[in-house]
């Protein structure tokens, strides 16, 4: 009898004859399948119910009972079980019976080993075939729910930019009133420290739901992660040992850096989480042919088989309310797919959880180069000679506080709170300067519609472009503008606006 395909099967011989159904049960045993024996429709019920079978052999007389009238109920208590009826008196109307209630093919009793053989192959192609669907549903639908979740998570860090755009930009200001004020400067600077680090979530949040591209580069992980564990060491606490185990003969990755290290601070973060009482965290690094698997392993509780496949999929958390919302591991399994690899979690309940991303080997050699980012600079910041602006945001507050930060740098300044608005103000004969507009405008107008109306009314007006959305670039930009990502500090959107002005001045031959 030729070999089964596949995986080993679950079939459930169903024959008032027992001789005849122990023999076939014991056959297929054989050949490592799965088997089950009834003798009628009662005993049939009493296996299904706690047991799934794939394939149903069924004989179409069992004693008082009628087979076919039982291929309903199993196709109700597996919905998945393929049914092959058996019978010596074939009949038509016996088989059309059959076939309506759900049998998928038929075996003329006595059959020989090449028909059963034949017969079951057809079964198993088909179960085959139906779980090759399952599993591109299954995609189809992940997919669908990561769709969601980028756009989701794509809205909510865009309004959030904006949020966090009027506390920088008032802080910022609050802080050059405080010359002399070493404590509340101290204040001011803590507070500054927490927007940036919202600003750095905003921006992972953004790359994530874009699917922006990866700024991949050639990393020597044995020079850099020393860097990252300096400040997971910080963030994990003193309760918390970490232990790093990257040979120095591991060849470098092809990896975007800061993603990287985005993606093992969540790792970490978790692993800090399930170790409520202490312990210790091991990230090891291990090559393979044409890949390194970067590993995080705690000593925690682990989790269960039947969490840990779904432990990747948003907002699926075994963590308290309020304790976390489920997107860390989901953020971290995009960026293993986008960089080339995958994600894989390993844990057995009560023995601590491995995460570990599978990178590509990068071609060349490392640069040794860390991934911390280098510190801004300290150049004097530009400031203005009175020129007009005319700034344009439909959001009131964030409105408001580019209207301070343009008057303290030294500019005259206008407000518009849409384009309409914006519009009537450049009809107006007032000669501004520059035109500073966010591109995401409300009311049917966005900001590019605003520039290029701005620029064919008045050829020599700098223009200045903003966005909260780093994918929102403008389509098809107007000649001369600039472009920048709120939030912005100070120093940049004076830098910004200068650049603007001094590019107005170049194509006109003014000074600015």
């Amino acid at each position: 009898m030729a070999e089964f395909p596949g995986r080993p099967w679950r079939l459930l011989v169903i024959d008032d004859d027992d001789d005849f159904a122990e023999s076939l049960a014991k056959l297929l045993s054989l050949e490592g399948h799965e088997t089950r024996v009834a003798q009628d429709a009662a005993s049939a019920r009493a296996v299904l119910a706690d047991w799934a079978a794939d394939v149903a052999l069924v004989d179409v007389r069992l004693g008082r009972d009628d087979g076919v009238a039982l291929v309903g109920d199993i196709r109700r208590a597996a919905p998945r079980a393929v049914v092959v009826m058996m019978t010596a008196y074939a009949s038509l109307e016996t088989a059309i019976g059959a076939l309506k209630a759900g049998a998928y093919d038929f075996l003329m009793k006595p059959f020989f080993f090449y028909d059963l053989d034949r017969t079951l192959g057809r079964c198993f192609e088909r179960l085959r075939l139906l779980d090759e669907r399952d599993a591109a549903e299954e995609k189809l639908r992940r997919a669908q729910r990561l769709d969601a979740l980028g756009q989701l998570s794509a809205g909510v860090a865009h309004e959030f930019n904006n949020t966090l755009a009027v506390i920088l930009g008032n802080l910022q200001l609050l802080g050059e009133r405080l010359e002399g004020e070493a404590g509340l400067r101290e204040m001011v600077e803590d507070a500054l420290g927490a927007v940036r680090g919202g600003m750095e979530l905003t921006s992972r949040l953004l790359s994530h739901a874009r699917g922006a591209p990866l700024h991949a580069e050639v990393t020597d992980l044995a020079a850099t992660l020393p860097a990252t564990l300096r400040l997971l060491d910080r963030a994990l606490g003193d309760d918390i040992a970490i232990v790093l185990d990257v040979p120095e003969h591991t060849p470098p990755v092809l990896v975007d850096r800061g993603q990287l290290e985005a993606s093992l601070i969540n790792l970490a973060i978790n692993a800090r989480d399930a170790m409520t009482e202490g312990g210790t965290l091991i990230v090891a690094a291990r090559a393979g042919e044409g890949f390194v698997d970067l590993s995080l392993t705690d000593t925690g509780p682990g989790l269960p088989d039947d969490v840990i496949g779904q432990a990747a999929e948003p907002f699926v958390t075994t963590k308290p309310a309020g304790r976390g919302l489920g997107l860390g591991l989901a953020m971290v399994a995009a960026f293993a797919e986008r960089s080339g690899g995958a994600l894989r979690l390993d844990s057995r309940k009560g023995e601590g959880l491995t995460a570990t991303i599978r990178l590509p080997v990068g071609s060349g050699v490392g640069s040794g180069m860390g991934m911390e980012a280098a510190a801004p600079g300290r150049d004097p910041i530009p400031t203005g000679r009175s020129e007009r602006l005319l700034v344009v945001e439909d959001d009131a507050d964030l409105l408001r506080t580019l209207g301070r930060q343009m008057e303290h740098l030294g500019y005259r300044v206008t407000l518009a709170a849409g384009a309409e608005e914006a519009s009537a103000l450049l009809g107006g004969g007032q000669g501004f300067d520059l035109l500073v507009t966010d591109i995401g405008l409300g009311g049917g107008r966005d900001g590019m519609d605003l520039a290029r109306e701005a620029a064919g009314r008045h050829p020599g007006l700098a223009l200045l472009l903003l966005t909260a959305d780093p994918a929102r670039r403008p389509r098809g930009p107007v000649p001369g503008a600039g472009f920048l990502v709120k939030p912005v500090d100070l120093g940049t959107l004076a830098r910004a606006v200068r650049a603007a002005l001094q590019a107005r001045g170049a194509a006109s031959g003014a000074k600015t």
